[in-house]
């Protein structure tokens, strides 16, 4: 009677280890779905990151060819200036002459 007693609890402790593996195996088939998930997200975010590389070195290069624009929109101002101030001179030369002339 003692033997079938621990016979029978030793059946019931191997029931009760065969659940715990039971529940072990799907707590490791949670874990490597998780783990698939974050290696997923982790390509997401590196393919991401790539992208925002190219839009920024696209930034970059779109900035430097703008600076150069401006650069030479600022050389050109800065000649019609100098044209203006020329012309003026001239004007007043043509004028002075053209008194000269007159007299």
């Amino acid at each position: 009677t003692v033997l079938k007693n621990d016979v029978t609890g030793l059946k019931a402790d191997v029931t009760g280890l065969k659940a715990d593996v039971t529940g072990l195996k799907a707590d490791v088939t949670g874990l490597n779905d998780r783990q698939e998930k974050m290696e997923s997200d982790i390509k997401a975010l590196r393919v991401a990151s790539r992208e925002t590389h190219m839009k920024l070195e696209e930034l970059s290069t779109s900035q430097k060819e703008l600076k150069v624009k401006v650069d030479l929109t600022w050389q050109a101002v800065t000649e019609l200036v100098t044209d203006s101030t020329r012309i003026d001179k001239l004007e007043d030369r043509v004028e002075t002459i053209e008194k000269s002339v007159a007299l």
